[in-house]
C-alpha cells in the first residue's frame, strides 16, 4: 500500500506532526500488527494514542 515499513512510518509521523491523529492510529496499528517486534513503531503509536487521550473532553473519556 504504502512502499514498505520505512514509507509507513514517514507517512504516520507527517500525519502525527499534523495533528491527524485519528488517521495516523489506524495506519501505524495495523503496521503493529504486522511487525510486533518493530518498537519504533509500537512508540509512535503509543505517542499518537497519548495525543488523542489530551483531545477527549471529559476525564472519563480520556482513562477508557
Amino acid at each position: 500500500m504504502l512502499g514498505g515499513t520505512e514509507k509507513i512510518m514517514a507517512h504516520s509521523r507527517d500525519l502525527h506532526e499534523k495533528g491527524k491523529y485519528l488517521l495516523a492510529s489506524e495506519i501505524v496499528n495495523k503496521l503493529v500488527l504486522a511487525e510486533p517486534e518493530n518498537q519504533e513503531a509500537k512508540d509512535l503509536l503509543a505517542h499518537i494514542f497519548e495525543q488523542l487521550g489530551y483531545q477527549r473532553p471529559t476525564a472519563p473519556i480520556r482513562t477508557a
